[in-house]
């Protein structure tokens, strides 16, 4: 009980920032991933390693269908600037 309640209102106020910027920033690179899902797995078996900017790659460049790789590139924009003004307001920064 007496180690939780240390955890709790000692260590991770300490420690939660950096998770929460990481975690943001983690998530807008793996949500724009695209050369290393190419050059590893292309796709992985049955669409398993697919992330929506590899949606937009293949959707545009394979099979030459812009329309839904359009569509899919405004949702991915949208998303990296609702995670980005999450991560500037969560780390104070405006700029670099």
């Amino acid at each position: 009980m007496v180690v939780c309640a240390r955890l709790r209102h000692a260590v991770w106020p300490h420690i939660a920032p950096t998770l929460g910027s990481t975690a943001l920033t983690l998530g807008i690179v793996y949500l724009t991933l695209i050369t290393m899902i190419l050059v590893l797995t292309s796709g992985g078996p049955l669409g398993a390693t697919a992330t929506w900017s590899f949606e937009v790659f293949s959707s545009a460049f394979r099979s030459v269908d812009l329309s839904p790789s359009s569509v899919i590139s405004i949702v991915v924009l949208i998303v990296n600037l609702f995670l980005g003004y999450l991560y500037s307001r969560f780390t104070g920064r405006v700029s670099g």
